[in-house]
């Protein structure tokens, strides 16, 4: 009996053993995923920061993918992949986005994409390759979604009046108090635009009443 309690206790006191399990050395560089931002104005960049631990420079490149419901991703607006240099510390690569060039100007669409990036270290290496996923909405640091009522392209009566709806990106909620110009051309050959302002309220609502010219209507 007193054999079989030695034998227990000798592979007890090998599974506590920290030698008894390989160490993984950290990575020299990480990625902070809570301070990846994407802004929408005044211009569209993605902030992504990089922390190198190093006592030296590291090199890579970095893959920025805009990913929509069916898990594609085309080089129109939504592939972005640029070289990096990484300083000692923390470091912040700005990625310029073409606006014109992405799926949607429309802030709550976008936030429904999901961002994978990829970091991949340069021959020289210095870091293990890194790669993520993040919903893009909640990292969307401004901006905002309009919406016209009635939607899409509609004919005016001679007493035209119609709404629009500003919310904010994140949640949808609404914005009040934000200044509305609408812009409406009129006749065949569009020479003729009439304009109006409209404040929003509480509910993020801002009315337009144009009064069409006798010869348009």
């Amino acid at each position: 009996m007193a054999k079989v309690y030695r034998y227990v206790l000798s592979v007890v006191m090998l599974l506590l053993c920290p030698a008894a399990y390989p160490q993984q050395k950290p990575n020299t560089l990480t990625v902070d995923e809570s301070k990846i931002s994407f802004h929408l104005l005044p211009e569209t960049r993605l902030d992504f920061p990089l922390l190198n631990t190093s006592d030296h420079p590291l090199h890579g490149t970095l893959l920025l993918e805009l990913l929509d419901a069916f898990n594609t991703s085309t080089n129109n607006g939504t592939r972005q992949e640029r070289s990096f240099q990484a300083a000692p510390g923390a470091h912040m690569e700005k990625v310029e986005w073409n606006s014109q060039e992405l799926p949607s100007p429309s802030p709550m669409f976008l936030g429904s994409y999901r961002l994978r990036y990829t970091v991949t270290p340069s021959k020289e290496g210095g870091f293990e390759p890194i790669q993520g996923i993040i919903q893009l909405g909640p990292h969307i640091e401004d901006g905002f979604d309009l919406q016209v009522f009635p939607s899409g392209q509609f004919h005016c009566s001679p007493d035209c009046r119609f709404r629009a709806r500003v919310a904010e990106p994140r949640t949808g909620q609404p914005w009040a108090g934000v200044e509305v110009e609408a812009s409406l051309s009129v006749g065949n050959d569009g020479k003729t635009v009439l304009k109006d302002h409209g404040l929003t309220n509480r509910e993020g609502y801002a009315s337009f009443h144009f009064n069409l010219p006798a010869s348009q209507r």
